[in-house]
């Protein structure tokens, strides 16, 4: 649908460009698609390398000033001076019609404070299951979850509206005290993966497995390699491919091939693809696993159906919404559960195929245009 009205709309994140991840491309295809559809997008963002504001074609990036900027594990950070004075001054120059807080942390909090001085909305996504990365502090495990999941629903019912990427999310807010108008609305994936004219795949020697994802402790890409390890050993002819970027890439290789003792022949990793690489190895590969149980949405799993990919994956949260057991893909719940779908799936010609139709039917639920309109279906009853 579109409107006459055009909005003004500010999308407040802690990380974009250089930085890389879900987040980031989610929150650039729903810029993009936000212009398309005749509204004005601005991206409040932390200045990771110096460059000072930008625009990528129509979107307009304000970065605020970082005196403090370094790489650490190869992620970039920046440490903002006065962020919530910085916003506020953003926010008063743009003058937008609604706040759209990605994080609720940082900038996040600062979007939150700006909007109630100037009386403007504010929404927020919540992207991530933020519980599930209190190992990276360093403080008991426990009690860090306990406050996360406390601040996060303090800054919830904070905002005016919540954006849920899943039915989980929203049902795990609204368990945990969360009052905010909530809905739920994924991700939508590039138009760039989203295929016209499908080419179904025929079953093949080697069988082809693929995972996207950051090499970081909470994807379990170990439970992975654990499982191709012992499909191998019941049949050799299936080949893995990992792709990503992140701090685990040495020890996974150091896992893989020298613990697990898998070949170069039999495991590949894939560092940082380009767009149309990683589209191909997408199109070209049979099966797209995944393990992870700390997603909100798994947007790599739409990437991967919308090239007309099955999915085998975990039965985890971010999972739940996309697979429907036996149609697009299945739910599993153990390696050797997995190990047997996929030897299943290699052997049936009919069901390989009837998995194909189907997850490049349920890739185009994540249109990122129908996906943005509804957005603003939202913006529109919260203003």
């Amino acid at each position: 649908m579109l409107y006459w009205l055009a909005m003004k709309i500010a999308l407040v994140t802690n990380n974009y460009k250089p930085y890389a991840g879900g987040v980031v491309s989610a929150i650039e295809v729903l810029a993009n698609q936000l212009i398309s559809i005749g509204h004005q997008v601005y991206i409040i963002t932390l200045d990771f390398e110096g460059l000072g504001n930008s625009c990528e074609g129509e979107v307009i990036i304000i970065r605020i000033f970082c005196p403090i900027r370094f790489i650490y594990q190869t992620k970039h950070i920046a440490i903002p001076w006065l962020p919530n004075q910085a916003v506020l001054q953003a926010l008063e120059s743009i003058k937008p019609d609604i706040i759209h807080s990605q994080h609720p942390f940082l900038l996040g909090v600062a979007a939150i404070k700006a909007g109630q001085k100037l009386d403007i909305p504010v929404i927020f996504t919540y992207h991530s299951q933020y519980e599930k990365f209190a190992h990276l502090v360093p403080l008991p495990q426990a009690l860090c979850t306990n406050l996360i999941r406390q601040k996060i629903i303090n800054y919830c019912n904070q905002v005016n509206g919540i954006v849920a990427p899943s039915s989980f999310v929203a049902q795990v807010l609204q368990a945990q005290g969360c009052i905010v108008p909530t809905q739920i609305i994924p991700s939508g994936v590039a138009p760039f993966y989203l295929e016209q004219n499908p080419v179904y795949k025929k079953i093949k020697k080697p069988f082809e497995l693929l995972t996207v994802s950051r090499f970081a402790k909470e994807k379990d890409l170990p439970f992975l390699l654990d499982m191709f390890s012992k499909l191998v050993k019941l049949d050799p002819n299936f080949k893995l491919t990992l792709v990503g970027y992140g701090p685990e890439k040495d020890y996974l290789i150091y896992y893989a091939y020298e613990i697990l003792k898998l070949l170069a022949s039999q495991v590949t990793f894939v560092e940082h693809p380009h767009k149309a690489r990683l589209k191909q190895l997408y199109r070209d590969s049979d099966l797209f696993l995944f393990a992870s149980m700390a997603e909100t949405q798994g947007l790599v799993l739409a990437e991967a159906m919308a090239c007309g990919t099955p999915v085998v994956a975990l039965a985890g949260p971010g999972q739940n919404d996309l697979i429907v057991n036996g149609k697009n893909g299945f739910l599993v719940k153990t390696s050797d559960e997995m190990a047997n779908v996929i030897q299943f799936i290699a052997s049936d010609p009919t069901l390989y195929q009837n998995l194909q139709k189907m997850a490049f039917e349920s890739g185009k639920c994540y249109d990122p245009r129908v996906l943005a309109c509804r957005l603003i279906d939202f913006y529109q009853e919260i203003i």
